[in-house]
């Protein structure tokens, strides 16, 4: 058991001068490498230099990534039950539809009784901007929401209408 318990010591003792020997090898390689930053730092620097020259330089606005649609161009498709009637003292008057939305136009009435002929992103008394004309009505963003200006309901009363002055077929 002896030569076992010293085999055991001796196994040891070179285990930690192995790992001693590894820490120092390791301190000397950082060592080193310190010691090269010292001697030559202009490498450094300059590829720091690039860097903040990067950082700093003025974005173009014009470039492609800022010009484009990344995700696709929004299409407003109001939904008729989330969009309320608008708070503004606006009155539709009438609306020119057509399919092509740049094409659209709505007479549109102030509180002053001014009519005015409006198309899409022009803004309105009050400063609400037209995002859509549809037939039936306007949609505006008023406020960060969207409301909706509604040609009033008028209903026009007449008489019945009176019965052909004659029933022969042969005259129509």
């Amino acid at each position: 058991m002896n030569t076992l318990t010293k085999m055991l010591h001796l196994s040891l003792t070179l285990i930690k001068k192995k790992g001693a020997v590894l820490v120092f090898l390791l301190f000397a390689l950082l060592f080193l490498c310190q010691l090269l930053n010292i001697m030559w730092p202009k490498q450094q620097q300059t590829v720091l230099s690039q860097r903040a020259a990067l950082v700093k330089a003025p974005l173009d606005e014009k470039a492609l990534l800022f010009s484009s649609a990344l995700f696709g161009e929004y299409q407003l498709e109001p939904v008729d039950d989330m969009i309320k009637p608008s708070t503004l003292d606006l009155t539709v008057a009438g609306i020119l539809y057509s399919p092509n939305a740049a094409l659209s136009q709505a007479l549109i009435q102030s509180a002053s009784q001014d009519e005015h002929v409006y198309q899409i992103g022009d803004t309105v008394p009050g400063g609400a901007v037209i995002e859509q004309i549809t037939p039936t009505d306007v949609v505006v963003r008023y406020l960060g929401r969207l409301e909706r200006l509604v040609i009033p309901n008028q209903h026009i009363e007449s008489e019945e209408a009176a019965p052909p002055l004659t029933t022969d077929p042969d005259i129509y």
